[in-house]
């Protein structure tokens, strides 16, 4: 807040735990929704049951892609607390709203948590470019799809992050990439590193969610990539 005598005035400032929770639609997944997929109405019960003011999230502005590193994002965007009024229909990430309350619950410190997802994405256009010109592998370079090509997604939606004090970053994502088999492992180190280094921390954190078997896709050399990271 401007004050007349030179004086800014920061309010409601938490210190604690921040971690970006990214990947494709099993990330994505929201809490709850009006969709017959949430009929238990399971997530819509715990919205309205869970206030939480110091577990915060913030969602990156979703489907956006850049030929480089934006240092701002499209649109605003702003923390939201864990209130039924902030996680109505489609607000946040279920995946990412279980692990921020667990972490906050375990740690008993403030917990903010960035929403960074997109479905059906693979893991190429969330890695930075310096990251992906290390390792010796090749990508899908005949898919003219916008939101395939590499970095692009990270440059949008993470990159304006940086370098943001962060804990550490979930990811759970592989079913697109199914068709790059065992490569899955050096693509999960690109991605670490590129991230690692755009926050400069190399400390940071990665924790994944480990897929499960899908009808019809052939996800074990996927699986075992996520094993061996």
């Amino acid at each position: 807040i401007p004050q007349s005598n030179n004086r800014t005035v920061l309010r409601d400032v938490l210190v604690g735990e921040v971690w970006i929770c990214s990947g494709q639609s099993n990330m994505e997944a929201p809490l709850c929704n009006t969709h017959l997929h949430f009929a238990d109405m399971k997530g819509a019960l715990r919205a309205q049951m869970t206030r939480k003011p110091l577990v915060r999230y913030c969602l990156s502005p979703r489907q956006r892609i850049a030929p480089a590193p934006q240092r701002r994002l499209a649109r605003r965007a702003e923390w939201k607390t864990f209130e039924p009024e902030n996680l109505g229909p489609d607000s946040f990430s279920a995946v990412g709203f279980h692990f921020a309350l667990e972490l906050h619950n375990a740690l008993g410190v403030p917990v903010g948590i960035v929403g960074a997802y997109w479905g059906g994405t693979p893991i190429v256009a969330w890695t930075p470019e310096g990251a992906l010109k290390r390792i010796p592998t090749k990508w899908n370079e005949k898919d003219a799809r916008d939101n395939f090509k590499p970095s692009v997604i990270f440059n949008a939606q993470v990159a304006p992050f940086a370098p943001m004090s962060l804990r550490g970053f979930i990811w759970y994502q592989g079913e697109t990439d199914a068709w790059r088999g065992h490569d899955y492992r050096t693509d999960l180190k690109a991605l670490y590193a590129g991230w690692s280094e755009a926050f400069g921390d190399p400390a940071l954190k990665m924790r994944l969610a480990q897929l499960a078997p899908a009808g019809g896709v052939c996800l074990a050399p996927i699986m075992e990539g996520q094993e061996a990271f």
